[in-house]
């Protein structure tokens, strides 16, 4: 069954879904940065870097909140981007983020519009 949710939840993102702006963000407590797309998040930590591809939620709504399904096998991971004021020892953000890793639990960050 744990095999199975990857493949259910990018089946159920294969439907099309209004482009989102490109995003830079960056991790709580961590040296993980990373930018969004709408198909791929490119992730760094220290000199390490890797691509993954991502599938955007459909949404019934405009805007904010947004997610994200990103798989690396065997784990599968989800963005929640949502709108509002998120501080990191870097700055203040105008988006906060939530990665969550199947059977690793949740780390939070914060991201802006990349320019």
């Amino acid at each position: 069954m744990r095999s199975l949710l990857p493949s259910v939840l990018f089946a159920l993102a294969a439907t099309n879904v209004a482009a989102a702006p490109p995003l830079a963000c960056e991790m709580r407590k961590s040296q993980l940065v990373f930018t969004v797309t709408d198909n791929a998040v490119n992730m760094r930590t220290g000199d390490k870097s890797r691509t993954l591809p991502a599938k955007a939620l459909p949404q019934d709504h405009e805007g904010w909140p947004r997610v994200w399904l990103l798989q690396e096998p065997p784990s599968a991971h989800m963005l929640l981007i949502s709108e509002g004021t998120c501080e990191t020892e870097h700055g203040t953000f105008p988006l906060s983020v939530s990665l969550n890793t199947l059977g690793l639990g949740q780390r939070s960050g914060c991201c802006t519009i990349a320019e």
